[in-house]
């Protein structure tokens, strides 16, 4: 989970890369298979109120406590002006990918990470297809997600305890 067509920590940088950017340019040359689950796809893993009042209302201890959480994110969310409703769900989406990748599409890109710009320090610096690296393609960006599938599994997860 890192990373992002676009930033949020700057204009051009994900907080997770921004960190370290140099370990994140070290990953993705390093040859092992990668899926990058950035903001792109992040930023689209929303739960809205209604949603946070239905893991409420699961009425166990565990789905009480994350609506409590949910909301206090949700109020820091819209505090910062990150979102003007609901919350994203950044960890969750995930975990959700390692649970079912069919509720998730993406595209096949050259992703580096750039380490020494100013203006772009910590970007990862995404060529869809390898248009511009030969065809190489070194990770899976995933773009999309099935939200509602994905609400629908967050619930079925959180009724089990």
């Amino acid at each position: 989970m890192g990373g992002g067509t676009f930033g949020n920590i700057t204009p051009a940088a994900e907080f997770n890369i921004l960190t370290d950017p140099v370990a994140g340019d070290v990953v993705f040359r390093s040859g092992i298979p990668i899926v990058m689950l950035g903001l792109d796809v992040t930023y689209k893993a929303l739960i809205f109120d209604r949603e946070v009042e239905q893991i409420r209302s699961l009425g166990s201890p565990v789905s009480i406590a994350v609506a409590e959480m949910m909301e206090f994110y949700t109020r820091q969310c819209m505090r910062c002006g990150y979102t003007t409703e609901g919350a994203h769900l950044y960890d969750p989406c995930t975990i959700a990918w390692l649970l079912d990748p069919t509720l998730f599409s993406g595209r096949k890109a050259h992703v580096t990470v750039e380490t020494s710009g100013i203006q772009s320090h910590g970007m990862t610096v995404v060529d869809f297809d390898g248009k511009h690296t030969d065809g190489r393609c070194n990770a899976e960006i995933i773009m999309d997600i099935e939200r509602e599938r994905f609400i629908k599994l967050l619930m079925e997860r959180l009724a089990r305890y």
